[in-house]
């Protein structure tokens, strides 16, 4: 709501603009150049009435604005209009009034989520001999707050309990299915930071979770679903920030821990991403770096990597990504992977996306395997790339109708030789296909079928399920 305040404020603010003859006294904020592009508008402002600027005379144009902020914004130049005729604009403004009252009552808690209800019922025509056959009901409710404390904090706190129930799986109410992330803006102006040139904000951010966690099916019913993956928030501490145009992160998680919550992988990480502009047959090609340095606690265990992500769009619907990691200078500690989308293809309403990738056999060294067992990402199943595989997926999905929407999957996974078969390790093949319904707001009706082939073990299962999910 916030974001439409302001958009329907800087509107009326330009109709102000034309019709204002007032002027206030002068006043020149040391941090905002007289050849600076805004200048203008920033002292429009300024002569409005609408803002003086912080009280040590700066303007801090470079923050972002809070919902506060524009809620005060938009107050003022509604008490700035002069008394002449604007009728013309005296309806949107009495709306903009009464939206501004609703920020500024906004003190309740907000809550939003889904609850996903599925009966699923495997190998209904598959003859699998190392799988039986059974239907089996699946609930999965999923919370989040999301809530700015003051215009400075902000809290969130997830609750997912994810496969719990499932043929008896439990999961530890305090260190599974909670998540609590605290986020700090820190302004350099109030501390000696701005000393050494820091302009921006810095985001201090402190998070207990359980980080991603597998799911495994221990009944053999539905094989295809082992390995999926619940993403969750790891415990640690990040500090992050836009540095000469560079976004920057850094920060500590524990990588693996007991169940006491003690740590027994330290992960010290960080990233540097920056928007290239003005490259050849691209508008902005998005570059980012990231790191890690784990540690395991009491011995020798040392695991580095690095990680290279390139995206950019060549046009208003097709969309590239490469990745390129490495842990060593051996190939066998790389992992290479892209990702090519295209939205509403030939203008039929259709979007896929295609991914492709190999990872070497060291890329996710054993010894590290259970704290970077997503380190190479994940297939469209939600299920981690292993290391000495190649793989390829594709996404389909078509809108058909305003309530129904068809979308196909699948993924093939192969050996480091793109063999497949009995004899070729980690082989592995995926379809699925189905339709979601909307049948009441917020509330969809989801069917698909789905089949895959484990060549390694010479077998074939399917899943057949429908589904209720419910956001609010």
């Amino acid at each position: 709501m916030a974001k439409n305040l302001m958009i329907r404020g800087l509107t009326l603010l330009i109709l102000i603009l034309l019709i204002s003859g007032s002027c206030y006294a002068e006043v020149k904020f040391k941090d905002l150049p007289a050849d600076h592009w805004a200048a203008s508008s920033v002292y429009d402002l300024v002569r409005l009435g609408v803002t003086s600027g912080y009280p040590d005379g700066t303007f801090r144009g470079k923050n972002n604005i809070t919902r506060y902020e524009t809620a005060i914004l938009i107050a003022k130049l509604a008490e700035k209009l002069p008394e002449m005729d604007v009728t013309s604009i005296q309806s949107e403004l009495n709306s903009l009034k009464n939206e501004i009252a609703k920020v500024r009552k906004g003190g309740s808690i907000p809550i939003t989520g889904e609850y996903e209800m599925f009966s699923k019922v495997s190998n209904l025509l598959a003859t699998g001999g190392v799988n039986g056959r059974g239907p089996i009901m699946v609930y999965r409710l999923k919370t989040n707050i999301d809530y700015d404390l003051n215009d400075s904090t902000n809290l969130k706190v997830g609750f997912d309990t994810m496969d719990s129930g499932f043929d008896g799986t439990t999961r530890d109410l305090a260190k599974e299915i909670i998540d609590v992330v605290g986020t700090v803006k820190i302004d350099p102006v109030d501390t000696i930071l701005s000393d050494f040139g820091l302009e921006n904000n810095l985001d201090l951010t402190f998070a207990m979770g359980p980080g991603n966690i597998r799911h495994v099916d221990s009944t053999g019913f539905i094989p295809s679903e082992t390995g999926y993956t619940y993403l969750r928030p790891d415990s640690g501490v990040y500090v992050g920030t836009n540095l000469l145009g560079f976004d920057v992160l850094g920060g500590y998680k524990q990588a693996l821990k007991t169940n006491a919550g003690a740590s027994l992988t330290s992960d010290f990480t960080g990233s540097i991403a920056y928007n290239l502009t003005g490259v050849p047959l691209l508008e902005v090609l998005k570059v980012k770096a990231s790191g890690d340095y784990l540690q395991k606690h009491g011995t020798e265990g040392v695991e580095t990597r690095g990680i290279i992500d390139l995206a950019t769009s060549i046009s208003d619907n097709i969309g590239i990504k490469t990745k390129l990691g490495l842990t060593s200078t051996d190939s066998k500690g790389w992992m290479v992977g892209g990702e090519l989308s295209v939205a509403n293809v030939l203008n039929s309403g259709t979007n896929v996306v295609f991914k492709g990738s190999k990872v070497g056999a060291l890329f996710i060294p054993s010894s590290f395997a259970a704290e970077v067992f997503d380190a190479a990402g994940f297939d469209f199943f939600n299920r981690p790339l292993e290391s000495s595989t190649v793989n390829f997926g594709g996404l389909v999905s078509q809108k058909l109708g305003d309530k129904l929407e068809f979308q196909g999957k699948g993924d093939l996974r192969l050996s480091p030789d793109y063999g497949y078969g009995s004899d070729k390790a980690k082989s592995r093949a995926t379809g699925q296909v189905g339709f979601a319904y909307e049948i009441a707001p917020l509330t969809t009706l989801d069917t698909f079928y789905r089949v895959e082939q484990d060549p390694t073990v010479g077998e074939t299962t399917d899943l057949a399920a429908m589904g209720l999910i419910y956001k609010f």
